[in-house]
């Protein structure tokens, strides 16, 4: 019984990770990349969580794309980032009121122009899944990339994506 209870929790904690495994992680298909803020450091820095979302962003590097760095707390030290890995200023616009990944979505559309209902999202591995089902759910056409979760973080974010889904799917936000 107790093996079972056990197998029964490591595929529930594992659900946000199998999840977005099935999301196709397509590189972006539009002229907007939004990236999704974490916890900053202490120290101002971006976090190990943070630092992949930017780098994975940073990958995607193009004269033509705009990134929206969004959070409460978290986007000018985004923004600071995005500048001393190479992106230039003009290309980065700033949302900087949002509190959580509905809030992040929602506030950072009102940033593009009225014809551009799509663009993409880059958040970490275990976040796309419910990142893209809210953005769908609000009429958005996104694409998704995702930023690795270092080995020995994951299975804190699991726990915690997995409580999120759940009020994701109770409340829808």
């Amino acid at each position: 019984m107790r093996i079972q209870l056990a197998c029964y929790l490591l595929l529930l904690l594992s659900l946000p990770l199998i999840l977005a495994s099935w999301l196709p992680n397509d590189g972006y298909d539009a002229p907007y990349i939004l990236i999704l803020g974490t916890k900053v450091n202490e120290d101002g820095t971006p976090s190990v969580l943070l630092k992949s979302r930017l780098d994975a962003a940073i990958a995607y590097e193009d004269d033509d794309v705009t990134y929206i760095v969004s959070g409460a707390g978290e986007a000018d030290v985004m923004k600071t980032y995005l500048l001393e890995n190479g992106i230039e200023e003009k290309n980065i616009m700033v949302e900087d009121q949002a509190a959580n990944t509905y809030e992040n979505i929602l506030f950072s559309v009102e940033l593009l122009p009225e014809d551009h209902a799509s663009f993409t999202i880059i958040s970490s591995d275990f976040h796309v899944y419910r990142a893209q089902a809210m953005a769908s759910s609000l009429g958005y056409n996104v694409h998704v990339v995702s930023a690795k979760t270092p080995f020995l973080d994951r299975f804190y974010w699991q726990i915690r994506e997995v409580a999120a889904l759940v009020k994701y799917w109770i409340i829808g936000y």
